[in-house]
């Protein structure tokens, strides 16, 4: 994806680069799919994300009040609309003001990581074997253990995710055909290293009764787990600090799913684009599709009052309805490689190969997330709804392309170029500019 970027950074992004790199019979149709596809995925991601910041407060009260008091699902849904109107207050304001409060939420992360990996060793617990921590298996579910290993990569998936936040600000960032796909890059590494080693720790030191941990009074098994080495205060002061993690990464999702919905709104593909198109002048962000984001999440929340699988729904819903949106333009990557234009990051001779493996990888998550979690023979609280939000959302984007008479491919041209030529060619060359700019920089400082 930061191949992708690089060489078309645009807020547009997925159903940009999906329209560039397939021939025209069906560059609109996908371009068109794909827009719905990734809007649909960064909404789910958006309530998934700000639904688990929910739980944490939750669950710091019960810890509070020593486990007498437990949310009712009409209560976390009301802390739930609170977070999300609190992050749109937040991701309403300056692009600038945004980033220096992203940059206090990162050191809080990175604060928080670091006491994870002193506090538990020094917390004086028992410590579990190694051959609990990476050969133990515990399957609360009918599954079968093997299929039962591949349902939990949701958690893993879900939480390297989001990959084309970054993508969507590319008209906010400077010198985004280098910034955009390194942030990328940077942020899924990184993030895959430190999340594993913190899983090890945390392995090491939780109880061992697994199936304690997940029916805790609390309502959340890592709050069990920091209690039980920590005791209240502990968890308490641990908790705020994951609370605000949480919450940032909801900040952050709301700008990517806004500038998405702002960019598909710009070319007229949803449903009052005038409107929702527009940059609040005092700002220069789209205050109103962050507004709408937050909104359309709302809608969405109502899924977690369903039940446990309607929770679990919505979040396989913003990795199974993201995924398609990420694997088109790669795929139309592999098939019409003519097309592909390479930016200043670029893959090489490992370009193809490693779209194929990811390809093959989110195809396959896609159809392992479709099924319930707690078993092959789910009643109607255990199933998963996921798959019929996401049919809804891409049966009804077809049928408002081939309606007749005033169906989308009546009138939807695909992306709109708002630049003339002379201009495309101005911000192309001052992009060159910059780029040998940082090369002669590097290349000075190599010398020194």
């Amino acid at each position: 994806m930061g191949e992708l970027a690089s060489s078309m950074p645009t807020s547009g992004g997925l159903y940009f680069w999906s329209f560039q790199l397939s021939p025209p019979p069906v560059n609109r149709l996908l371009c068109f799919v794909v827009g719905y596809s990734n809007t649909l995925g960064m909404l789910a991601a958006l309530a998934s994300v700000d639904w688990g910041a929910a739980v944490m407060i939750s669950a710091c009260i019960s810890i509070a009040k020593d486990g007498s008091w437990k949310a009712t699902d009409g209560q976390l849904y009301g802390i739930y609309i609170l977070i999300l109107i609190s992050n749109a207050m937040i991701c309403s304001i300056a692009t600038k003001a945004m980033a220096r409060v992203q940059s206090a939420f990162i050191i809080s992360n990175l604060a928080m990581i670091i006491a994870i990996f002193i506090i538990f060793p020094a917390s004086g617990r028992n410590r579990n074997s190694a051959h609990y921590v990476f050969g133990h298996i515990d399957n609360l579910s009918t599954w079968s253990s093997g299929f039962n290993f591949c349902l939990a990569w949701l958690t893993p998936v879900w939480t390297i995710a989001s990959f084309d936040s970054c993508v969507h600000i590319s008209e906010e960032a400077t010198n985004a055909a280098n910034a955009v796909p390194w942030a990328i890059f940077l942020a899924t590494s990184v993030s895959g290293i430190l999340g594993f080693l913190i899983n090890i720790v945390i392995a090491f030191y939780m109880n061992p009764n697994v199936e304690a941990l997940v029916n805790s009074d609390f309502g959340q098994p890592l709050a069990q787990i920091i209690f039980d080495a920590l005791g209240k205060r502990g968890v308490l002061i641990i908790f705020a600090f994951l609370f605000l993690i949480q919450y940032s990464m909801g900040a952050s999702v709301l700008i990517g799913s806004s500038r998405q919905m702002w960019a598909f709104s710009r070319d007229g593909a949803l449903p009052f684009s005038e409107f929702l198109k527009k940059i609040n002048r005092a700002t220069g962000t789209p205050v109103i599709t962050t507004w709408a984001s937050v909104s359309c999440a709302s809608a969405l929340g109502l899924l977690c009052l369903i039940g446990p699988s309607a929770q679990g729904a919505l979040f396989s819903l913003s990795i199974v309805g993201l995924y398609p949106a990420y694997l088109i333009p790669m795929v139309c990557r592999l098939l019409w490689p003519k097309s592909f234009a390479p930016g200043p990051f670029h893959l090489g001779i490992f370009s193809k190969p490693i779209h194929a493996v990811a390809v093959s990888f989110m195809l396959f998550i896609c159809v392992i997330f479709e099924f319930p979690s707690s078993g092959p023979n789910p009643n109607a609280e255990d199933a998963n709804y996921g798959i019929i939000i996401l049919g809804a959302v891409f049966g009804g984007s077809l049928l408002y392309w081939w309606f007749p008479t005033f169906g989308a491919k009546h009138w939807f041209t695909g992306p709109r170029i708002t630049l003339d030529a002379k201009e495309v060619d101005y911000y192309r060359s001052e992009v060159i500019a910059q780029d040998q700019k940082n090369l002669n920089v590097a290349a000075h400082g190599l010398m020194l």
